[in-house]
């Protein structure tokens, strides 16, 4: 369950830091606790859009991957990654033989250290491992506020939408502002994708 309301940007050398839900009720200029649910719930929406979009995670939490098969090294789908918590083939530990590297801080992947060849001689391997942010770059929780606060007020921001088709690719289009359609919940306003694309997952 995603908890966005929570999660913190940092910045300054000290540094300073505040929660995604204290900076949009600074934003909206609200000062008590009267529209916290209904914010957070605003925030949550706001995240998980920016997480389909980017196609990858921003709140920091473990994942499991499962493979049928892999080749060595083995590209993880989501990052940043800050632990490998369990590697098993066959629900056997094999975490010892596994360590993370990366390539410009992007192509995150385990690659075997032990000198033996995995091959495809498993039914299963099994990677776990925590992966996003904690706390979040300043610009990417502001992109969220923003989100959020444009479902909270309504306002038109040139909506941009993102549909994707297995075995296709996706497609990125933006929403008909001439007809005065406004921000959906759901949808990204302009301003906040522009700061998401940078945060795109990249594809081999």
């Amino acid at each position: 369950m995603t908890d966005f309301a929570n999660l913190t940007i940092e910045w300054g050398t000290t540094p300073d830091s505040i929660t995604l839900l204290e900076l949009l009720k600074q934003q909206l200029d609200i000062t008590d606790a009267s529209m916290d649910a209904e914010l957070s719930m605003y925030l949550d929406m706001a995240g998980n859009a920016a997480e389909k979009y980017i196609d990858n995670i921003i709140e920091q939490r473990e994942v499991i991957e499962r493979f049928p098969s892999v080749n060595d090294p083995i590209a993880l789908r989501y990052y940043p990654i800050t632990t490998l918590a369990l590697v098993e083939i066959d629900s056997v530990d094999v975490t010892t033989d596994y360590q993370l590297f990366y390539q410009t801080g992007i192509g995150w992947s385990v690659k075997n250290v032990s000198g033996s060849s995995v091959g495809t001689k498993f039914e299963q391997m099994d990677i776990t491992y925590t992966a996003g942010f904690d706390p979040l770059p300043a610009e990417l929780g502001f992109a969220i506020v923003q989100s959020a606060m444009s479902y909270e007020t309504g306002s038109s921001g040139g909506a941009v939408k993102r549909e994707s088709v297995v075995g296709v690719g996706s497609i990125e289009y933006a929403t008909d502002e001439v007809s005065g359609v406004s921000v959906r919940v759901g949808q990204l306003p302009a301003s906040a994708v522009a700061v998401l694309d940078a945060y795109k997952r990249l594809y081999a």
